[in-house]
């Protein structure tokens, strides 16, 4: 891809909630993310930025390695769905994460109030299989989880999705700090 002249880094990915006090607590308790000071924002340029109403919003940052997953809960929201929204609709579909051992992980999700929703293994080099896993948080935003049970089976996965160029969670998945562990 030709250089533009526009330099871009991953900053972080922003989840608008109905209630960010126990959205933040999942995502501790089920995850281990570590949970930043709340602030809050306002204003008329807020705002004009935001594209919102000018009473603005409460937020707090959760990072996990070097992932950060921003809450916003904004003043007058509107409720969660009660349901998760379909998975065709265009617009945020999941957040996904490497975990070890998908068992525990998914013992700590429904402990946390969230739901376990769907679950594949399927082989994509070896003799082992990947688990994949689709959950819910409280509010019904989608999580997908994935464990690899070795680094060929991770390799694989990762070429089967166009990742293999990437530096997408490979053979050393287990060493990264992003990788979430029981």
């Amino acid at each position: 891809m030709p250089d533009t002249g526009a330099t871009a880094a991953f900053s972080h990915l922003a989840l608008v909630v109905g209630d960010i006090d126990p959205m933040a607590s999942f995502y501790v308790d089920a995850f281990g993310f570590q949970i930043g000071e709340t602030y809050t924002s306002g204003g008329r340029r807020v705002a004009g930025l935001m594209e919102c109403d000018p009473q603005g919003f409460t937020g707090v940052f959760l990072g996990r390695g070097s992932f950060l997953l921003e809450l916003l809960q904004y003043v007058g929201g509107s409720a969660p769905h009660a349901g998760p929204r379909p998975a065709n609709r265009p617009g945020f579909a999941h957040i996904g994460l490497v975990v070890e051992d998908i068992h525990a992980v998914l013992g700590k999700v429904e402990t946390a109030g969230g739901r376990v929703r769907t679950r594949l293994d399927h082989r994509f080099a070896g003799p082992e299989e990947t688990t994949i896993a689709m959950c819910l948080d409280p509010e019904g935003n989608r999580i997908e989880l994935m464990a690899h049970p070795s680094p060929a089976e991770s390799d694989a996965h990762a070429t089967y999705l166009g990742l293999a160029g990437l530096g997408w969670l490979g053979r050393d998945a287990v060493e990264r700090p992003a990788v979430v562990r029981p």
